[in-house]
């Protein structure tokens, strides 16, 4: 079946919402893409790690979603996904 551009920007469906405080996910038709955003290097702290649990489990309670892209919009000063893993902050807290 041959589907036109046009017709399928019409066709297309795209959502945008924020699960958590550092990431958001954006959907087009059966394709999420969660975007992983916490200032200054997507650290993977606690609290960005139960942010991303958080959203991966919402995303799968959602039988629309087939696929997924994990992305980041974070630049330092390049686009980077994740510069380090916050233990100083996780060994303070307990």
């Amino acid at each position: 079946m041959f589907v036109s551009k046009q017709l399928s920007k019409k066709i297309s469906k795209k959502i945008s919402k924020r699960f958590a405080s550092n990431v958001a996910v954006e959907r087009e038709n059966a394709v999420a893409r969660m975007v992983m955003s916490k200032k200054p290097v997507n650290s993977l702290s606690l609290e960005m790690l139960t942010d991303i649990k958080t959203t991966l489990q919402d995303l799968h309670k959602d039988k629309d979603v087939q696929g997924l892209i994990v992305a980041s919009d974070v630049r330092y000063p390049t686009l980077i996904f994740s510069l380090s893993l916050s233990l100083k902050l996780e060994l303070d807290s307990r």
